[in-house]
């Protein structure tokens, strides 16, 4: 793959380059299969960034600092969060650390549409439904909540159901 050509270490990280990073995380572990939650820039050091804006504005030379990113993903199906960094122009995984249990990753569209559809089919909730015996013109509806959790505890992410009119 290509090295980094960006012209600023601060601009936005490209497709390509987002690419490049769920590539090289994915080439660590071929036996498992990632879902990422957020691949994002990682700004360079104060100082180093810095010393090189200031050398920019003054016509000077200084060594662009190295472009990096960082990625949050899940092993699928499973509760194990990791956090990672990635040098783009060096192409090279510099480090995945497996976060605690008691951290989740925020939901995405994907998931929360796929945890609506689970809980408005699953068994108990339709038996639950049937229990209010709600007028027609109610509906019920699944509400996931994409943040936060109740407590510190290490605990599953859930899902509120409510209803709604319709």
């Amino acid at each position: 793959m290509a090295v980094s050509t960006s012209k600023h270490p601060l601009d936005p990280l490209t497709a390509e380059e987002i690419l490049r990073v769920s590539s090289l995380l994915k080439a660590k572990t071929p036996e498992k299969s990632l879902h990422f939650k957020i691949i994002t820039i990682i700004e360079p050091p104060k100082a180093q960034l810095r010393r090189f804006l200031i050398a920019e504005r003054n016509g000077g030379v200084q060594p662009k600092p190295p472009r990096k990113a960082s990625s949050l993903y899940y092993h699928l199906g499973t509760a194990d969060l990791f956090l990672a960094e990635v040098n783009l122009d060096s192409n090279s995984v510099e480090s995945i650390k497996k976060l605690a249990p008691e951290l989740h990753g925020q939901n995405d569209i994907d998931e929360s549409m796929a945890l609506r559809d689970a809980c408005l089919k699953h068994p108990k909730v339709l038996e639950a439904i049937k229990k209010f015996k709600l007028p027609e013109h109610l509906k019920v509806a699944c509400d996931p909540w994409p943040y936060g959790r109740d407590s510190e505890k290490n605990l599953p992410r859930y899902v509120q159901v409510s209803s709604e009119q319709s």
